[in-house]
């Protein structure tokens, strides 16, 4: 298949998805069915979908730019060599392990990616299905409809798994199963290092910022903040040493949509999204549920640091070591908690609006 083919049925198939679910949850007639049931069953629906989008992502053409850094792995692949590998904990190791093993195992480049886009999606399905348990279907099509779902599968790839990761190791620490959680957060660092943003983030919520209206004004403050002395923090992490990406990322002439450079409102206002639900379900309404003020809580944190330097270049990486939480963020309440009596009309109505967003914004750039 052409290269220039596979984003739009990407986006074809998330949107039909969108629109059957959709239709149903506008045809049950107002009634708050959607907490009500359960629809586990729905699981063993996504199933299917997610092996095949994994193998049809897995298979793409790599010999092309149309996937940004995929050509870039591509060559990183064909040229690694698996013996002269060493363990530096320091370092991105388990990415080098997750090459190692597929260059010993005899596979190709597609086979490589396959391998690359089976960690991305299964960790995000088993995620929803701990986190989203009535309705996985649902929660899944929320994942994939969300704006940087197909880039982080294609293009940041490291970033995309290792984040996909971290969301395996937020569901089994919120359903108390530390140990694995642990382990798995440990594996994404060795992926991307920059994963431990969001672990912090996670550690704070639980024990530190408990309150969901602390976690608002942390939010509210790092806009100003960054309104005032922006520079200085973005000029701060490049010096670091902590990732030399950073720096790339921060002195970048690259020309697209993510390398432009300054306070970038329409991020800023893509991110508020999840903060006005959260805002809704939390403070407004006073609903309580431990698993979702977490959730909420360091979602706010790791998206507060970003907007610290959302003048880099390739704003994108940063802000998606907040927003690959954005779709649970959004979905959450909308599938486990009772907010509104006629919750299935307005869960339909924010999937649509929520989808048609991504093809709509995807629409520009792609």
């Amino acid at each position: 298949m052409e290269a220039e083919l596979y984003f739009p049925l990407f986006l074809a198939l998330v949107s039909a998805l969108a629109l059957i679910l959709g239709s149903r949850l506008l045809m049950s007639g107002g009634e708050n069915r959607i907490t009500s049931a359960n629809n586990s069953i729905n699981f063993w629906y996504a199933l299917p979908i997610a092996l095949i989008l994994t193998l049809w992502l897995g298979g793409r053409p790599y010999d092309t730019s149309i996937f940004g850094d995929t050509i870039s792995y591509a060559h990183m692949y064909n040229h690694y060599a698996p013996d002269t590998y060493n363990f530096n904990f320091s370092g991105e190791w388990f990415f080098a392990c997750i090459m190692a093993f597929c260059n010993i195992s005899g596979l190709d480049v597609n086979g490589f990616f396959t391998v690359t886009a089976a960690i991305y999606t299964f960790t995000a399905l088993m995620a929803v299905r701990i986190i989203l348990p009535r309705n996985p279907l649902l929660g899944m099509v929320f994942v994939w409809g969300s704006l940087m779902y197909f880039t982080f599968c294609v293009n940041g790839i490291r970033n995309g798994m290792a984040c996909h990761i971290i969301l395996l190791a937020m569901a089994l620490f919120f359903d108390s199963r530390y140990i694995p959680a642990a382990i798995l957060a440990f594996l994404a660092m060795g992926i991307h290092r920059s994963t431990i943003l969001p672990i912090a983030s996670l550690i704070a919520a639980r024990w530190i910022v408990k309150d969901a209206r602390w976690a608002v004004y942390i939010w509210l403050g790092s806009i100003v903040v960054s309104l005032l002395a922006g520079n200085f923090f973005v000029n701060l992490i490049t010096t670091l040493g902590f990732d030399e990406r950073m720096e790339s990322y921060a002195t970048s002439d690259y020309n697209d949509q993510f390398s432009a450079t300054g306070f970038r409102w329409d991020f800023l206002l893509y991110s508020a999204f999840p903060i006005l639900m959260g805002y809704v379900v939390l403070i407004k309404k006073k609903l309580v549920d431990n698993w979702y003020r977490v959730l909420f809580i360091t979602y706010c944190l790791a998206n507060a640091f970003w907007v610290l330097v959302i003048r880099m270049a390739f704003t994108n990486r940063f802000a998606y070591l907040s927003w690959f939480m954005y779709p649970l963020v959004l979905a959450y309440p909308l599938i486990m908690m009772k907010v509104w009596p006629d919750q299935d009309k307005r869960t339909a109505y924010i999937l649509l609006a929520y989808v048609g967003f991504t093809v709509f914004m995807n629409g520009f750039y792609w």
